[in-house]
């Protein structure tokens, strides 16, 4: 857990040059969450729930559509990113009717987890860019 990592959506990206837009008017991102250590206990098991999604696929297929589409037209998270964040959700919520004791969180990063590290340790292997495939992580602890 590390307070770096929670800035990470401050750094800049194409389109967005002061970070991510949603940095302190969405209820799940940062400074809104609290750290994760505050929420969960980590002294206990604790989870990854991972869906990965073929963006390579999507913009190969987007392309095919909309032949007049730039790349970035095409690899535009409003056309995919719903479905899988739908996707962990529904993960999560299956895990949980099993794991009454558990939570989640889908947004582990803005509580402090560095996910890329984390994943690594347990054996998961994800690449911080995005494509080929995008990966969506979530948390599953208990709560203190």
């Amino acid at each position: 857990m590390q307070e770096q990592t929670r800035n990470w959506c401050k750094f800049p990206y194409p389109g967005h040059p002061k970070g991510c837009p949603n940095y302190g008017k969405k209820k799940g991102c940062r400074p809104m969450v609290p750290l994760v250590s505050t929420l969960f206990d980590l002294k206990k098991p604790h989870w990854l729930a991972v869906v990965s999604f073929d963006l390579a696929g999507h913009m190969e297929a987007m392309a095919s559509k909309h032949p007049g589409w730039s790349e970035r037209q095409q690899r535009c998270c409003l056309y995919w990113q719903g479905k899988v964040r739908k996707q962990l959700r529904i993960l999560c919520e299956n895990w949980l009717k099993q794991h009454h004791e558990y939570r989640h969180t889908s947004c582990p990063e803005a509580m402090g987890v560095n996910i890329f590290r984390t994943a690594h340790l347990c054996g998961i292997k994800m690449r911080k860019s995005a494509y080929p495939t995008v990966y969506k992580v979530a948390l599953l602890a208990q709560p203190l």
